[in-house]
């Protein structure tokens, strides 16, 4: 079955070649807009309104405009994934930077100040990259408020 926006099957090649200019104006379309830009006489009017109430152009163009929002939508969401693609093997080689980094480190060189804030971070970090961006009551859970408290190894004692 044809989709609502292409040629029916009674319609005059002229009034045709007139609907498309119509709806390829865009979404703000009008009869004059479109018979303007065109060059066309302004006389022309009366016989694309009677098109118009003929082969349904307003109701066609509405299922035009869904059409293209809809390929546009699929669109972004297609370049949203291969993004997230990206940033996904970007994390992935950053953190082993990281974790290689971490290795090499002397506990003896870390300041409790230094392990808080990378702790911080890092959990930062993965919350955004899951979309948890610290709006928890979405998802049905409190906002903590209370005291943390980290008690560390023997490695930090003196710090």
């Amino acid at each position: 079955m044809p989709e609502l926006w292409e040629r029916r099957d009674d319609e005059t090649n002229q009034a045709w070649n007139a609907f498309c200019l119509y709806r390829d104006y865009g979404a703000d379309r009008g009869f004059m807009k479109t018979i303007d830009s065109n060059g066309i006489p302004a006389s022309r009017y009366g016989v694309w309104c009677k098109w118009s109430a003929k082969y349904g152009w307003v109701k066609r163009c509405g299922s035009y405009d869904t059409h293209l929002d809809a390929l546009r939508r699929a669109e972004r969401e297609r370049e949203f994934a291969e993004r997230e693609k990206i940033y996904r093997r970007i994390t992935e080689k950053a953190l082993a930077i990281v974790e290689k980094r971490l290795d090499g480190f002397d506990p003896e060189e870390l300041s409790q100040a230094n392990v808080m804030e990378w702790l911080k971070g890092s959990i930062d970090i993965e919350r955004a990259a899951f979309g948890k961006d610290g709006d928890d009551e979405a998802d049905g859970k409190k906002d903590f408020s209370g005291q943390l408290e980290i008690n560390f190894v023997n490695e930090f004692e003196g710090l």
